[in-house]
C-alpha cells in the first residue's frame, strides 16, 4: 500500500480508487475492441456455443450455491442444539 493512501481521507481514498480502476478497465476495453477483436474473426455463430456453456456454469453454480446453504443451515442448527443442551445442563 503507498503510504500517502493512509493520510487522506477514507472518502478521497476510495474515490481515487475507484476512478483509477475505472480508468484502467476503459482504457483496456478500448485497446481491446480497437486492436484486438479485428484479428479475431468473431461471427454470430460463435453465440450458440457459448450459450450452452453458460448455462450449463449457471446449474453448477446453483447447485453448489444450494448445498452450501444446506451446510450452513444445518451447521446452525446444531450449534443451535448444542448451546441449548448445554444451557439447560448448567440450568
Amino acid at each position: 500500500m503507498p503510504v500517502w493512501l493512509y493520510e487522506v481521507q477514507p472518502q478521497t481514498a476510495a474515490l481515487i480508487m475507484v476512478i483509477f480502476i475505472e480508468s484502467i478497465a476503459m482504457i483496456g476495453l478500448v485497446l481491446a475492441r480497437r486492436f484486438l477483436l479485428p484479428r479475431l474473426h468473431y461471427h454470430d455463430g460463435a453465440n450458440d456455443a457459448v450459450s450452452g456453456t453458460v448455462q450449463a456454469i449457471g446449474v453448477f453454480y446453483g447447485i453448489t450455491v444450494g448445498l452450501i446453504a444446506v451446510g450452513v443451515w444445518n451447521t446452525n442448527s446444531n450449534a443451535s442444539e448444542l448451546v441449548s443442551r448445554e444451557a439447560v445442563a448448567i440450568g
